[in-house]
């Protein structure tokens, strides 16, 4: 039997790549459900309202996410760049004793002394908490805002030996116009998370703080509220750590998951008696529900009804949370403009009222020179 010419051979190559390809894309895209590809660490693109003439982007995303074996692929390209030794992907950054790190948002800009603003901007900012901190307390509610610092902040000495550590944009507004520059409410714990390292605070392979660091940044977060409300007492300070396996990973490039064992802290007696439970789906509040699990507690050996408005770094908290304080209501995912009037209302409706908001918001929401 006479062989294939080259140029055939390669014909059937490219079918039998084309097929393999498009039969699970096309069963993907027959499928009444969407595709789950959570470890991408989002969710699947649905089909764009618009036309592809208004939306091409759209439709590209909409089929590149229903791509037959979409997830071998991914895994194969993160193997071999980790192999060159590249970052297998530009949402993170590979640091020492197997850190990883987080390169999105200008993060590592900052971390290089490379994000400046100018007096304006910093000015803004400084009117915009004003107005916040004003605005409440007409309203006889205290307003504090909670600022959940960068890994890199805090460890730049986990960061490769070629990457080169600058000022930050925090600390260098501090320097320029003083440690109180957006008023005594905002809450910065970075000082304290630096000076105190005895325990890892952040995760290796995670871009939040771990349970240690939730607690230190919740001590700094009742010292200055302690100034306002004096019946405001410590919650008991844990120190009796363990370690298990992370369940926290979200800079680990897929298919590297076992190139980057990590191991979280625990408190062996740990307080979970007002730790907050998730609230159901309210069919009276259909709008504001969205999408992230929010949650209560209810504390009754102590002080004040608090509304905690806050992003993932506010995740790690709300056990100390729940603790420090009689009632709290914990709204996530709404990032760092306005507190939404129907948070306010529906956590005052369950609490009988609010005494304090504390707004929560990771320091990379301002590298854009905006608060969102």
């Amino acid at each position: 039997m006479a062989a294939l010419p080259v140029a055939d051979l390669r014909i059937l190559a490219i079918a039998f790549a084309a097929i393999t390809a498009a039969v699970p894309g096309g069963y993907a895209l027959m499928r009444a459900d969407v595709p789950d590809i959570s470890y991408e660490r989002r969710t699947a693109s649905a089909w764009p309202a618009s036309s592809v003439y208004e939306n091409p982007q759209g439709y590209q995303r909409f089929f590149e996410d229903r791509l037959g074996w979409r997830r071998e692929f991914i895994v194969l390209r993160n193997r071999i760049s980790d192999a060159i030794g590249m970052s297998p992907t530009p949402a993170s950054r590979i640091g020492r004793e197997g850190w990883l790190f987080n390169a999105r948002n200008n993060v590592l800009l900052n971390r290089a002394g490379l994000l400046h603003f100018d007096d304006d901007v910093v000015r803004r900012w400084q009117l915009e908490f004003k107005r916040r901190t004003e605005f409440w307390a007409r309203r006889g509610i205290r307003y504090y805002f909670l600022l959940g610092p960068d890994k890199s902040s805090i460890y730049p000495e986990k960061l490769g030996p070629s990457f080169p550590i600058g000022e930050t944009l925090f600390d260098r507004i501090r320097r320029r116009h003083g440690d109180d520059v957006f008023g005594t409410n905002f809450i910065d714990p970075r000082d304290v998370l630096r000076a105190n390292k005895t325990a890892t605070s952040y995760y290796a392979i995670d871009s939040h703080w771990n349970v240690v660091g939730a607690q230190l940044a919740n001590h700094v977060l009742l010292e200055r509220l302690s100034r306002d409300f004096p019946q405001l007492r410590p919650i008991t300070w844990l120190s009796d750590i363990q370690l298990r396996p992370a369940t926290q990973n979200d800079l680990v490039p897929t298919g590297l998951e076992a190139r980057y064992p990590d191991q979280e802290p625990y408190f062996v007696h740990a307080d979970d008696k007002c730790a907050p439970q998730a609230l159901p789906n309210d069919p009276a509040w259909p709008s504001f529900l969205g999408k992230s699990a929010h949650s209560a507690a209810v504390c009754p050996s102590r002080p004040l009804r608090v509304l905690i408005v806050h992003d993932s770094f506010g995740l790690g908290m709300k056990s100390f949370l729940g603790r420090s304080f009689g009632q709290s209501v914990y709204f996530a995912g709404v990032g760092g403009g306005e507190v939404l009037g129907e948070a306010v209302e529906r956590a005052a409706t369950m609490m009988g009222g609010i005494d304090v908001i504390i707004q929560e918001r990771v320091e990379g929401a301002f590298f854009n020179g905006r608060l969102e």
